[in-house]
């Protein structure tokens, strides 16, 4: 109550002007756990906008050398994994069809190099047969 009225019939007195200047000063700085604090909620929300763009942002098309990892479901019980059966099966169907595709490309390719060997092969043994004939 003292301290009430002094402050108020002495406004401008000196002590009172330097508890006011320390309180300024102290309002203008942050303490320590505050700063910390801020730092860790700006990294949080720029995590957060991070992560919201990846979701809003479309798949881009990936190159036709990769392809993507199958999401089959893999349950982890007492150290063994297991995939049901049917999960199983289309697997092995996929990588079947896989490898079907593959060994019949291999096989045009070699059936066209056939060709061209067989052609410039000829055609060789033709002018070989010409030089010998004259």
């Amino acid at each position: 109550m003292i301290m009430w009225l002094h402050k108020l019939f002495n406004p401008h007195c000196p002590h009172c002007r330097e508890e006011r200047d320390e309180l300024r000063m102290f309002s203008k700085h942050e303490c320590n756990t505050c700063e910390v604090l801020k730092l860790e909620l700006e990294r949080v929300y720029r995590e957060k906008e991070i992560l919201l763009q990846k979701l809003l942002i479309k798949d881009e098309p990936r190159p036709l050398g990769q392809e993507s990892i199958p999401n089959t479901p893999i349950a982890v019980s007492g150290g063994r994994r297991f995939m049901p059966a049917l999960v199983r099966q289309q697997m092995i169907d996929k990588e079947d069809q896989k490898s079907l595709q593959l060994l019949q490309n291999k096989k045009k390719e070699m059936s066209s190099t056939a060709k061209l060997e067989k052609e410039v092969l000829g055609k060789e043994v033709e002018i070989e047969n010409a030089g010998e004939i004259s």
